[in-house]
């Protein structure tokens, strides 16, 4: 089980660092700088906005159904379907949501039509990430991984026609839209295939029983995922609507993002593998420990040298990567990405606290660490900018971080590995200041430092 878990994480890896890592660092950044930082951080609003209300898409089923599967994988012919014919009711909920929030708070009139074909995008997204549970669960680890990059894959091809000038057809946020509409709805579509041939012949209709089942398990995750939704997605809608020039402020802070995004991909590609592990080991009585440990001390690992290298030579990386407001995106970028390190530890910590069904203990961080996200952006946003919200966004990954290691080590009586994982962030802590206190050293004592730094 381990071997073929370890290969499965290693194939998914090599998969995304390769396409999202094209799509994130190539074609998203290519979209970014034709359209310019004003009107990607509208398009970047309207996604943000989107995905506010995602709940309604899936209430805690995907969860649910990934752990129910994974312990008992004989009803995936009876869940399939029952499920699947739940989240079409689902998903026009959450489109009727979507417009009336939109209506409510009078927001995007003007581009109504971009907000709806992105919500209709995430509807697929959710189909998918549904059908993907299903082949987690049971173990189809390459086939999973081959889904989570389909989407990006596509758009990759249909923007790099676009791009490339072939055709007559350029981009703007309605084509990007209608791109993600498209790629989305074929993804959606091929995975739908898939699990109708691992469960066999449809039969769509809602079980009740199954259905109430379903939500009354899932509701705990519902309450999760909004509120993860609130305290990640919150800072860019509140930057556009409360500071005069909000929109380019959200450009420059997606572009600053979009490295931590790239980067973040190993995180969650990790996380989505491990958590249908945890919820079977946990069953069967499987040790945890040394996967638990070796993965959370090899992300942590490369998230340090990343954050290091972006606080050393972010000014390098703005300049090579994006062509306006280089040194504003350099400056969010040099704190932004040391988001990547709590982040490591929240994510892996949280796949193994929700597998143990211990949701309620996630809520109330997750609202803990909402109200210090919503309070610290409208403090700092006003002032800082795109920084004050990645500085707001730090504290808020970094209390997430502290509260779910404490229980991941009481749950699972590490040893050895929690003295090393704690003595490793007390090393980046240290980093941290001393790098932090180093970023107006002349840059050849600057490259000099880095490379000791990463020889260590």
């Amino acid at each position: 089980m381990n071997r073929n878990i370890a290969a499965g994480i290693i194939f998914s890896t090599i998969l995304n660092l390769i396409i999202k890592s094209v799509w994130i660092l190539g074609i998203d950044l290519s979209v970014q700088r034709l359209i310019g930082n004003t009107m990607y951080g509208t398009y970047y609003t309207l996604y943000s906005f989107s995905m506010l209300f995602l709940i309604a898409l899936d209430m805690g089923i995907t969860q649910y159904n990934t752990r129910h599967i994974a312990q008992n994988p004989h009803l995936l012919s009876k869940n399939l379907y029952n499920l699947a014919a739940l989240k079409f009711v689902m998903g026009g909920v959450y489109l009727l949501i979507l417009l009336v929030a939109s209506i409510f708070f009078d927001l995007f009139s003007e581009w109504m039509h971009v907000l709806v074909l992105l919500g209709i995008a995430n509807f697929f997204n959710s189909f998918t990430l549904y059908f993907r549970s299903n082949l987690s669960a049971l173990f189809y680890l390459k086939t999973d991984a081959l889904f989570s990059i389909a989407d990006r894959f596509l758009l990759i091809v249909f923007c790099g026609v676009l791009l490339s000038g072939w055709t007559s057809y350029y981009i703007s946020i309605e084509v990007f839209a209608w791109l993600q509409f498209t790629s989305s709805g074929l993804t959606c579509l091929v995975a739908g295939i898939v699990n109708m041939r691992l469960a066999g012949m449809p039969r769509f209709h809602i079980d009740k029983k199954l259905s109430q089942a379903a939500l009354m398990a899932g509701l705990p995750f519902a309450i999760l995922h909004l509120v993860m939704s609130f305290y990640t997605r919150t800072d860019v809608v509140i930057m556009s609507l409360i500071i005069p020039d909000g929109k380019a402020q959200v450009g420059i802070y997606a572009a600053s993002y979009r490295l931590f995004d790239a980067f973040s991909q190993f995180t969650i590609i990790a996380s989505g593998i491990m958590y249908p592990y945890f919820s079977r080991s946990l069953q069967t009585g499987d040790a945890i420990e040394p996967l638990f440990g070796f993965i959370i001390r090899s992300l942590l690992g490369a998230s340090f040298i990343v954050a290091v290298a972006c606080l050393f030579f972010a000014p390098f990386i703005a300049a090579f990567l994006f062509k306006d407001d280089i040194v504003e995106t350099s400056a969010t970028l040099q704190v932004l990405i040391w988001i990547s390190i709590p982040y490591v530890v929240s994510i892996i910590a949280g796949a193994y606290i929700t597998a143990r069904g211990q949701v309620r203990l996630l809520i109330i961080v997750g609202l803990i660490a909402w109200l210090i996200n919503l309070f610290g952006n409208i403090w700092l946003i006003p002032q800082l900018g795109a920084k004050g919200a990645a500085i707001t966004a730090i504290l808020t990954h970094g209390f997430s971080a502290v509260v779910l290691m404490y229980f991941s080590f009481r749950y699972l009586q590490f040893q050895k590995t929690s003295r090393y994982i704690i003595r490793t962030l007390s090393l980046c802590l240290i980093w941290i200041l001393i790098g932090w206190g180093c970023t107006e050293i002349p840059l050849p004592v600057r490259s000099q430092f880095l490379s000791f730094i990463l020889v260590s």
